[in-house]
């Protein structure tokens, strides 16, 4: 997951964490700095593991983002929140000694419902969230529109509800194939840390859609954004004590990428000496890109 040193993760707005606690799956979780600072509290900010405890907020926590959707209608402007910082949605409940592959821990679906249940009251917000684990999101989905269509109700992801996966090095750039069946408005990657050039597969990016669409709820036109390709693309360096060092090579070869498929490219974050330097310049340009917002963003679920 993202750094949140210096200042905080530059490409949201506030961070807030229902849920604390999270098991490692890849290279990109081997220094993760949620599971060390943790370890100051880990009562309140959960352990890591199979067996670790995870601490989820007691109800009322939804009160906050009331909260920030009456500033950010106030504002007239939108207000990104990142959901999970220190918390994987998708992580799968132990099965066999193995982490599951079925759909999220079971304690986490409550916390998800919810989620869903704020975008949608909240059309100022645009939740962020990001998973290493989309296939069991993917999972999660499906059963929900399984039972909506069971009971003849509809069952749309939200608009506002982003969703995206770290790809920190070509080796998990598989979790993208899973990320596409997940039908959110803006996906996008967040190849942080980085530990490998990363090529995007070009099905996957806007110049070459159309795409095989996995089913006709795909195919309608999303308040104003069409819920194909991949939305936005994040790249920063790994930071803290033993950092694994990121080649700038690889962040133009993935800034190139989206300049030619016009998809926003947002630089987070890179090593000078020996600082961590935020929204660094590349090439003579701070890249800093967001989605576009539709040209009607009341159209987003909620109330005004």
């Amino acid at each position: 997951m993202a750094d949140q040193k210096k200042g905080g993760i530059a490409w949201t707005d506030e961070t807030f964490n229902p849920v604390r606690g999270c098991r490692k799956l890849s290279a990109g979780c081997a220094r993760c700095y949620a599971a060390e600072l943790s370890r100051v509290n880990p009562g309140v900010l959960g352990t890591w593991g199979a067996d670790g405890q995870r601490v989820i907020s007691v109800d009322g926590w939804e009160a906050r983002f009331d909260a920030w959707e009456k500033r950010a209608a106030k504002a007239g402007k939108p207000m990104r929140i990142f959901v999970n910082s220190m918390w994987d949605p998708g992580e799968g409940p132990d099965v066999d000694g193995k982490e599951g592959r079925d759909g999220p821990r079971a304690d986490y679906l409550p916390v998800l419902l919810k989620l869903v249940e704020i975008a949608r009251r909240c059309p100022h917000l645009r939740l962020q969230m990001l998973t290493k684990r989309p296939w069991n999101l993917v999972a999660w989905w499906q059963n929900l529109e399984d039972q909506a269509a069971a009971a003849v109700e509809e069952c749309e992801w939200p608009a506002n509800l982003w969703i995206g996966v770290s790809v920190e090095n070509q080796e998990e750039a598989a979790r993208i194939d899973d990320l596409m069946r997940l039908p959110a408005a803006v996906r996008f990657l967040s190849v942080e840390p980085m530990l490998g050039a990363v090529l995007i597969p070009l099905v996957h990016l806007p110049s070459c859609l159309p795409v095989p669409l996995p089913s006709k709820r795909w195919a309608r036109e999303r308040n104003g954004w069409l819920g194909n390709g991949i939305s936005w693309v994040i790249a920063g360096c790994e930071s803290g004590r033993g950092a694994r060092p990121m080649d700038l090579d690889w962040v133009r070869s993935l800034r190139d990428q989206c300049v030619a498929a016009g998809v926003p490219f947002f630089f987070k974050q890179a090593m000078e000496g020996r600082e961590v330097v935020s929204l660094p310049a590349l090439d003579g340009k701070v890249w800093d890109e967001f989605p576009a917002e539709p040209e009607q963003p009341q159209l987003f679920g909620g109330t005004e």
